[in-house]
């Protein structure tokens, strides 16, 4: 097995770091935001470093039609606090997914076209 090496400086200042790497060497680049802790706390990483050098970044939201309340309310805060800096790609359509709470329909279309009117 191969030797460990670790390096002086946190988890945090190491993602600051690989972010500011990012902006340098991308002309343009995306993230996705679930609305849930880690990609909350990945996008106030990246829209901080995004406001220091006033450059917008793509923001990805899959909107899956059965989300919480509470967490599309929190998308659309994010979205307000950041929305100089973001160029907001908010995507509604026809996914098939998987369903854990049924094992007589193991998959589910969210936006599904086909049952609007449910």
């Amino acid at each position: 097995m191969a030797k460990k090496h670790y390096l002086k400086k946190s988890v945090l200042q190491a993602t600051k770091e690989r972010i500011e790497k990012t902006f340098d060497n991308f002309e343009r680049f995306y993230i996705s935001f679930s609305g849930g802790k880690d990609s909350t706390v990945m996008t106030h990483l990246v829209m901080a470093e995004a406001k220091k050098r006033n450059v917008k970044v793509g923001l990805l939201i899959i909107d899956l039609e059965a989300q919480y309340k509470h967490t599309i309310s929190h998308i659309r805060e994010i979205v307000e606090e950041y929305k100089d800096y973001i160029d907001l790609h908010w995507f509604c359509g026809e996914l098939l997914l998987r369903n854990a709470v049924s094992d007589y329909q193991p998959k589910w279309v969210c936006w599904d076209n086909d049952n609007k009117d449910i």
